[in-house]
């Protein structure tokens, strides 16, 4: 027995592919993944930490006066969001080459949307992922529409690839 198995409680999770998991999974990702948004104020507050924590500190008073977004304590500003989706998006933003908020222009919706996209998109997949997979072990037959319900007829859809930390906290 190794350790994993030592803290299992209870019986394993339920788990079977759906029909034509890939199929739809990839169906799902097309539909729920390709709008491009425009920047806004979580992105600004949410990146602007993550410059910050790259540069080794929480504070940033040439990023954070251009977000609403923000907190003022002793002489500097701070992100009034939590750290965890900007911890997420410190390596895609410096794969992308993301300009600082302040040199924000037209051209950044692409490169901000490949962000988003490791960011929340990736879990949003994973997501659906695990709903037909633990569907479909619970229920055979149920998994394929379990999937492609949470996937494009819950919140979850529009979220994906939003900027917002719902479905990376739902993930983990």
């Amino acid at each position: 027995m190794n350790l994993l198995e030592s803290l299992r409680v209870g019986p394993p999770l339920p788990w079977a592919p759906p029909r034509a998991e890939r199929l739809l999974l990839l169906l799902v990702a097309l539909v729920a993944l390709s709008p491009v948004f425009v920047p806004n104020e979580q992105d600004r507050s949410r990146l602007c930490l993550s410059y910050a924590l790259v540069a080794g500190h929480l504070h940033d008073d040439t990023c954070f006066p251009y977000s609403v977004d923000r907190s003022r304590y002793g002489g500097h500003y701070y992100s009034n969001k939590a750290p965890g989706m900007s911890a997420l998006e410190i390596v895609p933003a410096e794969a992308v080459g993301l300009p600082h908020v302040e040199h924000w222009g037209d051209a950044l919706t692409q490169r901000l949307w490949a962000v988003r996209l490791f960011a929340s998109g990736l879990p949003f997949l994973l997501c659906v992922f695990l709903v037909g997979r633990i569907s479909e072990g619970h229920a055979p037959g149920f998994g394929a529409p379990a999937m492609v319900t949470f996937g494009l007829g819950t919140l979850a859809e529009p979220l994906a690839v939003s900027g917002f930390d719902h479905l990376p906290a739902a993930f983990f």
